[in-house]
């Protein structure tokens, strides 16, 4: 059987499976990247920063406490 392992885009590393993100998308139209996918792969200490680069430059903090 073979092991399929994700890689965060951020820091190259293995991801272990918790704590971690991962998104796909793909542009729309009138997009500079019209047509394109984007698939997203972060480890724990990635997510982590790529929040705070979020709630940082986000005029609205997208992020909301349970």
């Amino acid at each position: 059987m073979t092991k399929i392992t994700r890689v965060c885009n951020m820091c190259g590393k293995d991801i272990e499976f918790y704590n971690d993100f991962t998104m796909g998308y793909q542009y729309g139209y009138e997009s500079t990247h019209d047509g394109d996918h984007i698939n997203l792969d972060l480890c724990g200490n990635c997510l982590d920063k790529f929040t705070q680069y979020l709630i940082d430059n986000c005029k609205i903090n997208p992020i909301s406490e349970k």
